[in-house]
Parts: C-alpha cells; structure tokens; sequence
C-alpha cells in the first residue's frame, strides 16, 4: 500500500490539467498546509522535494510525493492564484496518530491527499 503508515500535508487537489503542476482544490482544516496559511486554494503546486510535477502527474506518483513520515517536511514551489509569483514553502507533516489517510480519486475528479479522522469529518 503506498500510503501505509505515512502523513499527508491536508492538501486536496484539482485532476491534474495538463499545464504543469497541479492545482490546490481545498486545504483540509487543521493539518500541516492549514496550519502554515501560506497555500491557498487555486495555488499551483509546481514542484514537491524539488521533483517538477509534469501536466499528466499519476494519482500513485503524486502520492508518493505528498506522503511522508509525521514530523517530516516538504519543500512546495508554488506558483499564487492571486499574483502568479512563484515561492517555496517548507511545510512540515504533523503526528500521524489517530489519523486515517485518504489518497482518493473523489467523484468530482479531484485527487485527495488529506489527513481524516478527526472530529470534524
């Protein structure tokens, strides 16, 4: 299982489009990118780790690449909605217990990467 025992960063996101990247569809409330505040949804997340995301990324790769350790970090280069300026942000995965994480390919054809299990789901 790819995700097995692994922490997300609470990122859902958009089918990727084939523009490069792919496209923050929705920031899951209380995890790592939550927390931080710095990516917003309609952001294009360009590169994980340094590893550019191709407009055709796979569901299995692009997990690889969100998944991490609790207590890891990921280095995002983001590409803002709202001015188009390109920034890195280090996010740091948080604790991995009571958590259950979901990398599904949802009904509205999004890929989500988000932390469950919370009290609020």
């Amino acid at each position: 299982d790819v995700g097995r025992g692994k922490v997300g960063l609470g990122l859902t996101f958009h089918k990727p489009d084939g523009y490069g990247g792919v496209v923050v569809k929705r920031i899951k409330k209380g995890s790592a990118a939550a927390l931080d505040g710095r990516v917003n949804p309609g952001d294009r997340i360009l590169s994980i780790d340094g590893v550019l995301l191709a407009g055709n990324v796979g569901h299995r790769d692009l997990t690889r690449m969100v998944l991490g350790d609790a207590g890891s970090s990921a280095v995002l280069r983001v590409q803002k909605a709202r001015d188009e300026r390109v920034v890195e942000i280090e996010l740091q995965r948080g604790s991995s217990e009571g958590q259950r994480l979901s990398a599904v390919l949802g009904q509205e054809q999004s890929l989500d990467f988000s932390q469950r299990g919370g009290p609020d789901d």
